[in-house]
């Protein structure tokens, strides 16, 4: 029987590259470039991860959500040592300091009056459910902090997975596993 290869990870970025894509990041389970002919789309490649791939679709199903970075589209690709792979369209965001994700980590501890619970989910599930359920919370990153509670196991909220459109805080990369 005839097999027809893919790439890998590996030589699919390459090849990125090869194509005038700019690298922007990299992290554990994927790397973003900036689409070459439009500067307003990154090109994010993932490799292994259903929980990004799961929050991808609930950024494409709360398109007017100003927490959630707004994704074109999400196409799998056939790559050799991945049996999930993807590639998401999304906007382009600028980067935030990690000192300005601390401040915000602590402002929210004090205005819910909650306890962190980690370095990378910050609160447990009922604080999350708190938060979505607080009357002074606004309504999107009350959904936000639903999908959190629902999803904990999952939730990576490390300075790295933030990002911002203007002033507007983004929760880019929230999830991983």
């Amino acid at each position: 029987m005839m097999q027809i290869n893919a790439e890998t990870y590996k030589e699919y970025v390459k090849r990125l590259l090869d194509l005038d894509y700019t690298k922007l990041g990299e992290g554990g389970f994927g790397t973003v470039f900036q689409h070459p002919c439009f500067d307003n789309v990154a090109v994010k490649v993932v490799k292994q991860d259903r929980a990004y791939r799961k929050f991808a679709s609930f950024c494409i199903e709360n398109p007017h959500n100003p927490w959630l970075p707004r994704i074109a589209s999400v196409k799998s690709i056939k790559l050799d040592d991945a049996n999930l792979a993807y590639v998401v369209f999304m906007e382009k965001l600028q980067p935030v300091t990690p000192a300005y994700v601390a401040q915000l980590k602590q402002a929210m501890q004090s205005k819910y009056g909650l306890r962190l619970w980690s370095d990378t989910q910050w609160f447990n599930r009922a604080s999350w459910r708190a938060i979505a359920m607080h009357k002074d919370t606004p309504p999107d990153f009350a959904e936000l902090a639903a999908y959190f509670a629902t999803n904990l196991n999952n939730v990576d909220l490390v300075p790295s997975n933030f990002m911002r459109r203007g002033n507007q805080l983004v929760f880019n990369d929230p999830m991983a596993g």
